[in-house]
C-alpha cells in the first residue's frame, strides 16, 4: 500500500471529518468556510489536516501535495500570504483554480516557523467573496487565536492528532511550489497597509476618510461603537460622527444600508 493509499484509507480528516468540522465551527462565525493545516518537519516530511474531505481526497489522488505552499521557504518567525495577489503557474496554479470548484478560494495563509517544524495554516471561503481579503488583514489576531484553539483541540483529541502519523515526503522534482514572485509573497505590515490603501483608492468608498472607513469596516464586521472607540482610542461620540459622515457621503439613510454599501464595494 502506497503512502497516498494509506492517507486516503486512514487519515483522520476523512474518517473523523465530523469531529474536525466541530473544531472549525468558530471560523464560520467569521464567514470562513474552510481550514487546513500542513506541518513540515525538519526531516522534510509533511502531515496535516483539511476540513473538506472531497477536496482532500482529490488533492492527494492527483498529486497536488507535491506542488503546494508547504514547499516554499518562508521567512523566519511568522509570515502571511494572501493567495489572490500571488502569481502562480503550473500545477500550483491548477490547484488554486480547482480549489475554487470545491468552494476553496480567496485563501489566506499564516506561516509559523519554529526550530523543528513549520506550520502552514490556510483559511478560505467560496469564490466571489473577495471582500474576505480585507477582513483577513484587519483581523489577523482573530485567526491567530483560532490557531491556538485548534492546536489545543489536537492536543486533547487523540483521533485528530493521529493525522501526523500519516506523513509524506514531497517530490520536488515534480515542480514544487510554482510561483513567479516568491520574493514578494510574504506580507509585511507595510505590505498589508499598501494593500488596504489600494482597495480603498479603487473603491467607491474612497470618498471616505481613513477614520470613517475604519469605523465603517468595524461596524460591518459586527463591532459595536463602544468597542470601536476603545480600539481606535477615540470617543464613542466621535465614532458616531464618523459613521454619520459616511452615511451622508454614501447617501445612506440607515446603518443597514451603510453596511450593505460597504460589502458591495470591497
Amino acid at each position: 500500500m502506497t503512502t497516498v493509499d494509506k492517507i486516503l484509507k486512514y487519515h483522520p480528516s476523512l474518517i473523523h471529518a465530523d469531529t474536525l468540522q466541530q473544531v472549525i465551527a468558530p471560523l464560520k462565525r467569521l464567514g470562513i468556510s474552510y481550514f487546513s493545516h500542513a506541518r513540515v518537519y525538519a526531516s522534510g516530511m509533511v502531515g496535516g489536516h483539511g476540513s473538506h474531505p472531497e477536496f482532500l481526497r482529490f488533492y492527494y489522488e492527483n498529486g497536488y501535495h507535491h506542488n503546494d505552499l508547504h514547499l516554499a521557504e518562508p521567512d523566519k518567525g511568522q509570515s502571511y500570504i494572501l493567495w489572490d495577489i500571488v502569481e502562480h503557474y503550473g500545477k500550483t496554479a491548477e490547484l488554486y483554480k480547482i480549489g475554487a470548484d470545491f468552494g476553496v478560494y480567496h485563501t489566506f495563509t499564516i506561516i509559523q516557523s519554529e526550530q523543528e517544524q513549520k506550520n502552514y495554516y490556510h483559511f478560505a471561503v467560496k469564490p466571489g467573496n473577495s471582500h474576505i481579503n480585507q477582513f483577513y488583514l484587519q483581523h489577523i489576531h482573530l485567526l491567530e487565536k483560532f490557531i491556538l484553539y485548534y492546536n489545543n483541540c489536537l492536543d486533547t483529541d487523540t483521533d485528530l492528532k493521529k493525522a501526523f502519523n500519516y506523513t509524506f515526503e514531497p517530490d520536488i522534482s515534480l515542480g514544487g511550489y510554482q510561483s513567479k514572485i516568491m520574493a514578494t509573497n510574504y506580507l509585511s505590515q507595510a505590505d498589508k497597509m499598501a494593500y488596504l490603501d489600494k482597495l480603498h483608492n479603487k473603491s467607491k468608498l474612497a470618498i471616505l476618510s481613513k477614520r470613517e472607513l475604519e469605523c465603517l469596516s468595524h461596524v460591518a464586521h459586527g463591532l459595536p461603537p463602544k468597542n470601536i472607540a476603545i480600539m481606535l482610542g477615540i470617543g464613542q461620540k466621535t465614532v458616531y460622527r464618523f459613521l454619520e459622515n459616511a452615511k451622508q457621503k454614501l447617501h445612506c439613510y440607515s446603518k443597514a444600508e451603510l453596511v450593505q454599501k460597504y460589502w458591495e464595494n470591497p
